[in-house]
């Protein structure tokens, strides 16, 4: 018992009221209980609340149920294991008490900036409400809690993240499990230390409730979300995204990640950055322009995150004429080429997504790098070839149109692997070079990073569906091996291949 408890023991009124609160005025086996169900008392006015759970532990006020019925001639006993106090129990629905504590007047403010008081009075839902104390909140940055207290779609977000629509007893969380809460897609996490202390998100918590006539409300000594009113900056300084944050001091844009209005960050890993050339790192780190340059291409005008995000969109950069490319394949998000690693934090400004591997603007198109590349030269005849044939226009390939291609481009030696007359052949015949060539080009971008592992995906070509497939790393376009992948430029992607993609009637005459 707590002291308060204790004390109120020692007084002959107060020990009856409590003993009455112990007292059911019917015959109340578990069995035929349903759970989360309001049982009068002999205590006038006060009720207890019985719960059942998945764990087969059944609770009244949250107190465990030892031993349950003991059948005796006038009633039923239960063997609980702590003394039940009618001060934990109040009348008054759970806006009502919080209103009334004054260490949670924070989130008192932010239920009504939410509106969603009038709601949690009225609802008929037991919820659970896990309520962080002023000092908890305090700790937040100070703009940050301003931003959410200002702003009534942040307060919600905020609130939804602390409202389980469930009750939620502590002592009936014997091992690791997820409760949803009010705000989509989000979970709190509850489970047991090595003391078996209960811990919620991983920090612990008292036993410290207060049981409602519409829930269970506890006070707990930290947030169980910080997101809601942060910043793009400081997001990426809580994500540990600390070379990124540092170039973006340098170019002069934290300004910028705190107060523009809407954007999306994709920020390179510090990994990422220990990969670059130590030149170019150099560069950037000490010339601000350099700095401003390469976050630019890393910042879109608009905020994305996983549900608006499709295969194929662009975005406009930072970089002036310079648009970010999106993927998607198989539900694994790209940017440029590069994998999308984690699910968007969003702040109040923005998203930040996180990249495996920074990010430049592609200066070279498809047309102009296959030509400088020696090993390319018959790729480079077999296009001409089907360019003159088909086409007015030869000022440009009539292949590389658009913007989100990939292209399957065939070395020399894939063409040579024909034989000299069949290579002959095929040079003499355009429409069949063309069928070839449609057959090494998708109009869409394909970045080895997004094909899983020992997965196969049937990809549309210009000509026909092939089969692009990873082999514990070995990349496969039917039985061409990729031995060089994600080349990006200005017009798509570029994987090179070992062998030609011949169409399927040319496979069945071989």
């Amino acid at each position: 018992m707590d002291n308060a408890l204790r004390s109120a023991m020692e007084s002959y009124e107060s020990a009856i009221e409590i003993l009455r609160y112990h007292v059911v005025p019917s015959r109340i086996v578990t069995q035929n209980v349903s759970s989360d169900v309001l049982l009068n008392t002999l205590n006038d006015g006060l009720q207890l609340r019985f719960n059942k759970y998945s764990t087969k532990i059944e609770t009244i006020n949250c107190v465990t149920i030892m031993r349950k019925n003991r059948i005796a001639q006038n009633g039923v006993v239960h063997l609980i294991n702590s003394v039940l106090s009618p001060y934990s129990y109040s009348n008054r629905n759970l806006v009502q008490i919080i209103n009334q504590n004054q260490d949670l007047s924070i989130f008192s403010k932010m239920l009504e900036v939410s509106r969603m008081h009038q709601s949690l009075k009225e609802t008929f839902q037991t919820l659970t409400v896990m309520v962080p104390t002023d000092m908890a909140l305090q700790r937040l940055p100070q703009n940050q809690l301003r931003r959410i207290l200002n702003d009534e779609t942040l307060s919600k977000a905020f609130v939804l993240k602390h409202i389980l629509p469930t009750p939620v007893c502590l002592n009936a969380v014997t091992e690791e499990q997820y409760v949803r809460s009010l705000a989509d897609n989000n979970y709190v996490k509850f489970s047991c230390d090595r003391t078996n202390a209960v811990t919620v998100q991983g920090n612990c918590i008292g036993n410290d409730f207060k049981l409602s006539s519409n829930g269970i409300i506890y006070a707990i000594h930290f947030p169980l979300s910080s997101g809601e009113g942060k910043s793009a900056l400081q997001i990426m300084q809580h994500l540990g995204l600390s070379e990124f944050v540092q170039i973006v001091n340098i170019a002069g844009l934290a300004q910028t990640f705190e107060n523009f209005n809407a954007l999306t960050v994709f920020a390179p890993t510090n990994q990422a950055f220990r990969c670059m050339n130590p030149m170019e790192m150099y560069h950037i780190r000490s010339d601000p322009s350099a700095a401003r340059a390469f976050v630019d291409f890393h910042i879109g005008k608009q905020i994305m995150t996983v549900e608006n995000i499709y295969d194929g969109k662009t975005v406009e950069s930072f970089t002036p004429g310079k648009q970010l490319r999106l993927q998607c394949v198989q539900n694994e998000f790209g940017v440029e080429g590069r994998r999308i690693h984690f699910q968007t934090v969003r702040g109040y400004n923005g998203a930040v997504h996180v990249v495996d591997h920074v990010l430049y603007p592609p200066t070279i198109s498809v047309e102009d790098l296959i030509k400088k590349n020696d090993s390319f030269s018959l790729y480079t005849q077999a296009m001409e070839l089907v360019l003159g044939t088909f086409s007015k226009d030869r000022t440009s390939f009539e292949f590389c149109n658009g913007m989100h291609n990939t292209y399957f481009v065939p070395t020399d030696y894939a063409f040579r692997k024909l034989g000299a007359d069949e290579l002959h052949r095929l040079f003499t015949n355009p429409t069949r070079m063309r069928q070839i060539l449609d057959n090494h080009q998708a109009d869409r971008i394909l970045p080895s990073t997004l094909i899983g592992t020992r997965q196969q995906y049937e990809i549309k070509t210009k000509n026909e569906i092939v089969r692009l497939s990873n082999e514990d790393g070995k990349l496969m376009v039917n039985e061409a091996e990729i031995i060089e992948t994600d080349i990006m430029t200005t017009n798509g992607l570029i994987h090179v291949v070992d062998d030609l993609i011949l169409p399927q009637y040319r496979r069945r005459n071989e």
